[in-house]
């Protein structure tokens, strides 16, 4: 088990730390949800910071109750920050799990995914389409 004092000695990332406490706590989104899509246009991919912290509140205060549960198995207790950095890491497990290796056949971008209707969307022109 991934324990708060193994994330505090970098034996775990925080990354893995807050996407496992995510999966307990049944934290996911789906691929046409709207905070995806605006994830998906970030110019801060990694932290995605350009999405205004008070929503990120927000929708961590929504699910207080299980991620507090999830965190307490693991040795932790909910704070805001590490809500936010739970719904962060659920977003971007969505993005990562919906990315496809492959490249827009109308612009040649790699920012390719598929949509909830089971269509290729090019987040760089917009072009979508089926298999």
């Amino acid at each position: 088990m991934n324990t708060r004092e193994k994330y505090l000695a970098g034996e775990v990332s925080h990354e893995e730390y807050y996407r496992i406490i995510a999966k307990e706590a049944g934290i996911s989104f789906p691929v046409d949800h709207e905070l995806v899509h605006r994830a998906l246009k970030s110019t801060d991919k990694e932290n995605l910071n350009d999405i205004p912290l008070h929503e990120w509140d927000g929708y961590a205060s929504g699910a207080r109750s299980a991620i507090d549960k999830a965190m307490r198995k693991h040795g932790d207790w909910y704070s805001m920050a590490g809500g936010v950095c739970v719904m962060k890491n659920a977003v971007k497990k969505t993005i990562e799990d919906m990315q496809e290796p492959d490249e827009c056949d109308n612009c040649g971008s790699a920012d390719v995914w598929r949509n909830s209707s089971g269509e290729l969307q090019c987040d760089n022109c917009g072009e979508s389409e089926t298999e």
